[in-house]
């Protein structure tokens, strides 16, 4: 999906908001956290999926808050009526009359408001990873014994870092409420960008001391569109006793508390699931991700040693090298007329749609990434595999990625069924022996790949 057109509204206090409308479906407005970009947020592939999977359901909005991205800035912190006029100017310059909400995070708090002051405007309301407010931090804590009572600005500050250093440690920071965030280290180089485009450290002061004053624990009560709570049960930022308490003054309330520990959610495993609660409440329907089986040869590669390089040659070196393998994967691919599915952290993950294309793929990568100072390993197996929007899965995928696990350092592996695909080509394959191959039963022969195109 293209980054969708970004729009502009004014509010009725003449603040110009920049907001994306895309998709079909019931209409849904996401309410985000306090800071963002509308049209860098896309560069993150994590979020773009997200985008697309709400997308292909709903017809989704989303925006910058007043004072970050592409919106207008501040003089005076915002007060909840002010945020609210964001909701309410956008809904009308798009010609919604009513609408579902999903916030996020402090964007929660910002739902919660308009949802009790417009109730006209509100089919259903969603809150994920939410807090309350300050009056409610005592009993938001006894519903979560043992958890941290440090207060929110202080817990934001200290994971979020210094938004303006240039480098890694920025993203690395959101680690601290994120841990999965930290096995994409192309996120980790992207997210600085983002960070900075979304605004400065002021900016982000100021963004944070304004929402962490907004209180929504009265309000709350007043809330009378249905309401589904869902929260991270381990999470890192704000802690399971806020949503529990949430479900509870909130009326009829349903809570739905989630496996991980990730605040920011798109980065976790159970994205998917997550994203399905949310579209299933809104559409009342069993959320069925359509998947189409197709041929495809599948090719993994993997940086050999990546964790001790990491640590011997400095965040710098380790980064640049890192992009230099990207960089030359993704091209020598599409030159093979492959496709790169995603990266893996320290290797890829690629599509063809014949045999020899991935050899001659992981032939070329291999010797220019050794040129680079990188050596990789790769493996090769081919089948029918599940696509599901632009992921693949199924037992094809995990039997290629176990015949790169079985290659060492440098070689290239295939299986025995790409090795009969490839009779009377000009590649030569050198019988590495059977092996047992971690989750399939069996022994299975795999060759070592001797010749270049």
């Amino acid at each position: 999906m293209e980054v969708p057109e970004v729009r502009y509204v004014i509010t009725a206090d003449d603040v110009r908001i920049a907001y994306q409308d895309l998709g079909n479906g019931p209409p849904t407005i996401l309410v985000p956290t306090y800071w963002g970009h509308a049209e860098g947020n896309w560069d993150l592939e994590h979020l773009h999926r997200l985008f697309e999977r709400l997308a292909a359901n709903l017809r989704f909005l989303t925006f910058d808050h007043r004072g970050t991205g592409m919106s207008d800035g501040f003089t005076e912190p915002p007060t909840l009526e002010d945020r609210e006029f964001d909701i309410q100017a956008v809904m009308d310059h798009a010609g919604i009359e009513r609408a579902n909400l999903i916030g996020f995070d402090f964007g929660a708090q910002i739902a919660i408001g308009f949802a009790a002051h417009h109730p006209e405007r509100v089919d259903r309301l969603i809150l994920m990873n939410a807090r309350v407010g300050a009056s409610a931090e005592d009993r938001a804590h006894r519903l979560n014994p043992g958890a941290s009572e440090q207060d929110p600005l202080s817990r934001v500050e200290a994971a979020l870092g210094t938004v303006d250093t240039i480098g890694v440690e920025v993203a690395a920071s959101l680690g601290r409420f994120t841990p999965s965030i930290l096995r994409y280290p192309d996120v980790l180089r992207a997210m600085p960008r983002l960070q900075r485009l979304a605004g400065s450290r002021d900016t982000y002061r100021r963004q944070i001391e304004s929402v962490v004053a907004i209180d929504v624990t009265g309000t709350a009560t007043q809330v009378r569109a249905p309401t589904l709570v869902t929260h991270t049960r381990g999470n890192l930022l704000h802690h399971i006793g806020y949503a529990r308490l949430l479900a509870e003054i909130i009326p009829g309330a349903t809570l739905v508390e989630l496996d991980g520990d990730d605040h920011l959610y798109w980065f976790a495993d159970n994205w998917r699931e997550i994203a399905d609660t949310h579209i299933g409440f809104i559409t009342e329907e069993e959320v069925h991700a359509p998947a189409v089986r197709r041929f495809a040869v599948v090719l993994f590669t993997d940086m050999v040693g990546s964790t001790v390089a990491s640590l011997a040659k400095g965040d710098e070196e380790w980064h640049r090298l890192l992009d230099t393998h990207d960089r030359i994967s993704k091209r020598v691919v599409s030159e093979h007329g492959g496709s790169v599915v995603k990266s893996t952290g320290d290797g890829v993950l690629a599509t063809f749609d014949a045999p020899s294309q991935a050899v001659d793929a992981a032939i070329q990568c291999r010797r220019e990434l050794r040129e680079s100072g990188i050596l990789v390993r790769a493996g090769i197996h081919g089948g029918e595999v599940e696509v599901r929007g632009e992921d693949i899965s199924g037992a094809v995928v995990n039997l290629a990625a176990r015949v790169e696990r079985a290659a060492p350092d440098g070689d290239i592996y295939t299986s025995s069924a790409i090795r009969g695909m490839l009779i009377g080509s000009h590649h030569v394959f050198e019988d590495a022996g059977s092996r047992q191959l971690k989750g399939f039963e069996g022994e299975w022969d795999l060759y070592r790949i001797t010749t270049t195109p």
